[in-house]
């Protein structure tokens, strides 16, 4: 009994992605009082109106993305995409998924109300892209909107709360990297003899 083989060289090309997560996402420009920082979480402390924000560490560059989980559904907040943070209001938050206190989900640019698309739950898991150079809206892998305004890139993410309790939870930065790739796989055949 032996067991002969031969090997079968194959040469593959094509394309390559790699995503970079951030485990540090935001970094604090409200007063602390007012808002608590926990890794990738943010919740809403002190008074309701928008008076608490946050922008983050990290940069969205394009064909990024910022990604995050709805909890709550009776609180008031918008989290999305900015090229600068100006302040805590809402409106300057350049590109914004409004989480209503009514279980409404909505998107705002720069304070401009671009209009109302559904309802979320808790779970949901909300989207911010900038695809090809266009920012696009998602709630669950599903297309809210796309944007008419061009944005000025790198972009950070941007949030404003409104009620107090409000969060932000798993909040995450993608960022793909593209290129090509050679490589060779090599595949053993093999047969038994008797």
């Amino acid at each position: 009994f032996f067991f002969s083989s031969r090997r079968r060289h194959t040469r593959l090309q094509g394309d390559w992605s790699s995503d970079v997560c951030s485990s540090d996402l935001f970094t604090n420009f409200s007063d602390l009082t007012k808002i608590q920082r926990n890794g990738n979480n943010l919740l809403k402390l002190g008074a309701t109106g928008w008076d608490a924000g946050a922008i983050s560490l990290n940069k969205v560059s394009n064909n990024g993305f910022l990604e995050f989980t709805a909890s709550e559904t009776n609180k008031a907040r918008m989290v999305g995409l900015s090229a600068s943070y100006g302040s805590s209001s809402y409106t300057n938050v350049q590109y914004a998924l409004y989480l209503q206190s009514n279980a409404v989900i909505g998107v705002y640019e720069s304070g401009t109300s671009r209009g109302n698309f559904g309802t979320y739950a808790t779970g949901d898991v909300l989207r911010v892209s900038i695809e090809s150079g266009v920012v696009k809206y998602y709630k669950n892998g599903t297309l809210l909107y796309t944007s008419t305004v061009t944005p000025s890139l790198p972009l950070y993410v941007n949030a404003a709360l409104n009620d107090v309790g409000a969060t932000v939870t798993n909040a995450m930065v993608y960022n793909y990297n593209t290129g090509s790739f050679m490589a060779n796989a090599a595949q053993e055949i093999g047969r038994a003899h008797v």
